[in-house]
């Protein structure tokens, strides 16, 4: 994991959501491939910022339902 804690980050960002299609170890390298919807993301910024190296961060959206909380009997 690349430690940025030191580092003020500048570049361009972008922002969007995608499914894990799939991925792939070989060796040191990991191929990551991602789903999205051409619609959401900017591809003008995605490819000025590819020639860049880049900082990668997943953060998993769930969405499910809680068990709803036990009432307690009043005496």
């Amino acid at each position: 994991m690349a430690n940025n804690s030191n580092k003020t980050l500048t570049g361009q960002q972008l922002s969007f959501n995608a499914g894990l299609k799939n991925f792939k170890a070989d060796g040191d390298a990991v191929t990551i491939t991602l789903i999205a919807d051409a619609k959401q993301l900017d591809l003008n910024i995605l490819n000025k910022i590819s020639l860049n190296s880049l900082t990668v961060d997943f953060t998993s959206v769930q969405t499910e339902l809680l068990p709803e909380p036990k009432k307690v009997e009043d005496k």
